[in-house]
């Protein structure tokens, strides 16, 4: 595993891929992101997969509810109630369009963000994508000097066959 750094984590390292976490500056675990990077083995391209978590809500142009029912008025409880129930419609109407979204379309449009504000943060980040791609460019050198060593050891093998052959037709031809 690599070396800690903030709010960047190193979670796993297979073969040719190395896993990250990265935190979001407001310390929700449900706005991290996880960031892969990974080694083609026969090119030595690197590439960054980033995923994360998207939420869709339905709770837009609703009106905040608190239902008091020992400090508030009448009147107030009374708007209140209503302001659940508009809030009930509204709530409804939102998924009902989502739903139709996604029937008609195939896709709910979403984003998503991670905060990185803080200048430690950022540097954590990119020093762990520096690191992550050192260490799979290593690999991938490794990887073509067994290559290398295969396809001569391979080429020695071929040449000895030729060679057994050579000398099996000659003691062939003298023979003869």
């Amino acid at each position: 595993m690599g070396k800690a750094s903030y709010k960047v984590m190193e979670i796993d390292r297979w073969e040719d891929e190395i896993f990250y976490r990265v935190s979001c500056n407001c310390g929700s675990a449900d706005c991290d992101m996880h960031m892969t990077l990974t080694l083609d083995r026969k090119t030595g391209y690197i590439s960054m997969l980033f995923e994360k978590k998207m939420l869709t809500t339905c709770d837009y142009d609703t009106k905040p509810v608190w239902i008091d029912l020992i400090d508030d008025s009448w009147e107030e409880t009374k708007e209140n109630i209503r302001n659940w129930i508009k809030n009930l419609f509204i709530k409804t109407k939102n998924k009902l369009k989502h739903t139709w979204t996604i029937w008609v379309h195939g896709y709910l449009e979403s984003s998503a963000d991670l905060l990185m504000n803080n200048e430690r943060h950022i540097e954590s980040f990119l020093e762990a994508m520096e690191a992550g791609k050192g260490e799979l460019n290593k690999i991938f050198e490794e990887y073509k000097m067994e290559q290398i060593v295969k396809s001569e050891e391979a080429a020695k093998n071929k040449q000895r066959e030729s060679d057994s052959i050579e000398g099996l037709q000659k003691g062939k031809d003298s023979t003869i």
